[in-house]
């Protein structure tokens, strides 16, 4: 699972698979948050479970270095801001 609290995340796993993000708390109301792809190991996708404002879909992929999502904090959603490079569906 990626820090909620921290607001930068670096995406470098050993191989491909999943990573998850907390639904914010209402202290964190305006928190902006950057995830970001630093070394690509195989694709990386995390749920948009937990979002809103995407493009479409309810995955967002992470394929290369530099791929990243800039969201804020709702009070019970990120909410999507930018996507750089990664692939919803």
């Amino acid at each position: 699972a990626l820090s909620v609290t921290k607001v930068y995340s670096k995406i470098a796993l050993v191989g491909a698979g999943a990573v998850t993000l907390a639904v914010p708390d209402a202290s964190m109301l305006g928190q902006v948050k950057t995830l970001e792809m630093t070394v690509d190991n195989g694709d990386v996708t995390l749920s948009l479970a937990n979002c809103e404002g995407q493009s479409s879909g309810t995955t967002a992929t992470f394929n290369d270095v530099g791929d990243k999502l800039i969201l804020v904090a709702g009070v019970s959603k990120w909410t999507i801001i930018k996507e750089f490079g990664v692939t919803l569906s």
